[in-house]
């Protein structure tokens, strides 16, 4: 329920930034999709490298909270 919820509102924002002339939204063929998905695999560590602090701290909080969510609500 809340992954539809979230995959509407997300259709809605790309329609939205569509009108805009400011913005490009690039719509990815699924093979240019599955090449970004690759690309960006492990970003994350670099972001959070980057970022420095406690960073690493609150992504596992957060991943460890999308977790619980995903498991309480399949």
């Amino acid at each position: 329920k809340a992954r539809i919820g979230v995959r509407h509102m997300a259709k809605s924002l790309l329609s939205m930034l569509r009108g805009k002339p400011e913005v490009t939204v690039h719509d990815l063929s699924p093979s240019d999709l599955l090449r970004w998905k690759a690309a960006m695999k492990d970003n994350h560590r670099k972001i959070i490298s980057e970022i420095g602090g406690r960073a690493g701290e609150i992504y596992q909080a957060m991943i460890a909270g999308r977790d619980k969510y995903r498991k309480d609500h399949p």
